[in-house]
């Protein structure tokens, strides 16, 4: 069973345009928003920060 901070990254295509990828975790986040059903708020924050760190990853990757 994924953790809250798995789910979200199952379905992220690393390969597709920063701004799809930007697309994705922005509805990822607001899904958990949404979803909060007993979802503590740090985990929330947690699963916001790893994809926004999964998106600056993507971006450095690009770069070079």
């Amino acid at each position: 069973m994924d953790t809250p901070l798995q789910r979200p990254l199952r379905g992220l295509n690393l390969k597709a345009p920063e701004e799809e990828v930007r697309d994705f975790c922005e509805r990822e986040m607001e899904r958990a928003e949404l979803a909060r059903s007993g979802l503590e708020q740090d985990t929330l924050l947690a699963a916001r920060d790893l994809l926004l760190k999964v998106m600056d990853e993507i971006r450095e990757e690009r770069r070079s």
